[in-house]
């Protein structure tokens, strides 16, 4: 056989062993899919320190809060857009939101339904 036809037969057996390891295990993935991702700022929403989250710095720094307490792991803090939670938190609902733990009135992770534009949205 053709040295050329060997080395193509034995990269092909290669190709198709690394495909069988999952990612998480050889190292090799580098970002989430996008429902992970969306687990993921889901919960980083359901960790926020709404007394530190004040700023962009609070925010990042409570992100890295979250991953120095196991909360979340490196590839999730890396895909996490710190200027998005800042942008909600600095948003009206983010604001109420934030009054409302102050409060000790907020209920994390409780179904709800808010009015917006003459219309009812459940979430």
């Amino acid at each position: 056989m053709d040295e050329s036809v060997k080395a193509a037969l034995k990269k092909e057996e290669c190709d198709e062993t690394n495909s069988i390891i999952p990612k998480f295990i050889s190292g090799e993935e580098v970002q989430l899919a996008a429902n992970e991702r969306g687990s993921t700022y889901h919960r980083v929403m359901e960790c926020l320190d709404y007394s530190v989250s004040v700023n962009l710095d609070g925010v990042k720094a409570d992100i890295n809060r979250m991953l120095e307490t196991g909360k979340m792991n490196e590839l999730q803090v890396k895909s996490v857009n710190p200027w998005d939670i800042y942008t909600f938190v600095q948003s009206d609902t983010g604001r109420r939101v934030a009054n409302a733990v102050n409060c000790g009135s907020v209920r994390r992770e409780q179904p709800f339904v808010f009015e917006y534009e003459d219309s009812l949205y459940r979430v």
